[in-house]
């Protein structure tokens, strides 16, 4: 059994209300904010940590 089979309508409705509001479009630079891609990025050499 799946666990859409346990939920009553009610819950159900409420679950793709969740879905359909969260509908917002972003750019690729806030995309790419978001995921951390322009973020300085660390290694180690010699012991050391230095920026890459």
């Amino acid at each position: 059994m799946k666990i859409k089979d346990h939920l009553d309508k009610g819950t159900k409705r409420a679950l793709n209300d969740i879905g359909k509001r969260n509908k917002e479009k972003l750019s690729t630079k806030e995309l790419e904010e978001l995921m951390g891609v322009n973020r300085d990025r660390y290694e180690r050499r010699g012991g050391a940590v230095r920026r890459k």
